[in-house]
């Protein structure tokens, strides 16, 4: 008789327990042949294979998301996005001249129906400039603004979390997220943000510090960082939303000032979570809005916000304080072998404080919307250097 091979039965499940998770096993070797042919799935499933869809609320905002060679984050970014137990009404998309895949998954994003629109921008196009882009032409006008970069993951209640807190305090204009660190969530990263006389960024963290629950509770700060940063629109369209002249690093801090000195609130709200990957300050990505390095940007910046919203007694002290803190600062540098950073802290110093109409400028532009005392708002500036980026 031919000999007949036993296939071994497969083993058993373990009874589970009661009220115990069901859990699924994937087959992490199974090799998708969509893959293999080089073929993209889509973001979202087809209209056939999708279940039931829930029912979410919709809030009265309209989501800008800027992207610029995003691709290592986007997908996401995206998911993140479509997960959100509240979504934004509208959703955009602003690809500021991507070179990489970024603008394939837009257009995948917006025929599964996740985006209402997607804008093309030029390349050297800063963030505030892509808002300012992906706001025109709307055709309605929401209450609130939710700004999105293409390396932040908000959390499912991340909305949900700034909504609530925007119902229960009506004067406050701008409010920021709990941000952790994309690759190590545990980790903080920003629980709003200031600065000092001197110009430097502080978080109010230590330089590494873990998220146990110590930094949470709702509170105002002078400004939050424009990563998933909800703004209401009529106080966003009055002080002109973000300044287009710091199309990198400190438009936050700006944006934050100039709501505070106009009389709106600003506000960190810690039950908001998302992690950030910070891809131009960690060198991540390629600086295309502007000339010079990320330190040189950040620092030229920085002077020109502390000039530009300084009382007018102060400054000429402020000038001269600067110029000898300028000094300092390079010679440190150029001691500790360190002649890039010279460099950079030299000309951005210089491109400030060379050009003072730029300044006399922006305290124009910064003075028609001001309604409080520049005084007012010296609680809300750091007093010592415990933490500075």
């Amino acid at each position: 008789m031919p000999s007949r091979t036993r296939t071994a039965p497969p083993p058993a499940e373990a009874p589970a327990r009661r009220g115990a998770p069901r859990r699924t096993v994937v087959d992490l070797t199974a090799v998708d042949p969509a893959l293999e042919a080089g073929v993209l799935p889509p973001l979202l499933p087809a209209p056939a294979q999708r279940p039931a869809p829930r029912v979410r609320a919709l809030a009265d905002v309209t989501a800008v998301l800027v992207a610029h060679d995003g691709e290592r984050w986007l997908p996401e970014v995206l998911a993140a996005l479509a997960a959100q137990s509240v979504r934004p009404r509208r959703v955009v998309a602003v690809d500021t001249g991507s070179t990489d895949g970024t603008p394939a998954l837009l257009d995948r994003a917006r025929a599964d129906g996740l985006l209402d629109r997607v804008v093309r921008a030029e390349r050297r196009t800063g963030f505030g400039a892509a808002v300012a882009e992906g706001l025109a032409d709307e055709p309605e006008r929401t209450a609130f603004v939710w700004l999105l970069h293409d390396d932040c993951a908000p959390e499912p209640g991340a909305l949900a979390a700034l909504l609530a807190h925007a119902s229960a305090s009506p004067s406050t204009a701008l409010l920021g997220p709990k941000v952790r660190d994309w690759d190590d969530p545990r980790r903080l990263v920003e629980v709003g943000l200031t600065t000092d006389r001197g110009g430097h960024r502080h978080t109010g963290l230590d330089r590494v510090e873990y998220d146990q629950g110590q930094r949470d509770g709702t509170r105002d700060v002078l400004a939050v960082g424009t990563a998933a940063a909800l703004v209401r629109r009529d106080a966003w369209d009055a002080v002109g939303g973000l300044d287009p002249r710091l199309p990198l690093f400190r438009d936050d801090l700006d944006l934050g000032w100039r709501l505070n000195a106009a009389g709106h609130g600003v506000a960190v709200v810690t039950a908001a979570r998302v992690r950030h990957a910070r891809a131009a300050t960690t060198g991540r990505r390629h600086l295309d809005a502007a000339r010079g390095t990320a330190v040189r940007l950040d620092r030229r910046h920085a002077l020109h916000v502390l000039l530009a919203h300084a009382p007018l007694w102060r400054l000429p002290l402020l000038v001269v304080q600067l110029a000898l803190a300028t000094v300092v600062r390079v010679a440190v540098r150029v001691l500790t072998r360190r002649p890039a950073d010279a460099r950079d802290e030299l000309l951005a110093a210089l491109a400030v404080l060379l050009a003072p109409w730029r300044v006399v400028a922006a305290r124009h532009r910064r003075r028609r919307t001001r309604t409080l005392p520049a005084g007012a708002l010296r609680p809300l500036l750091a007093r010592r250097r415990r933490r500075a980026r």
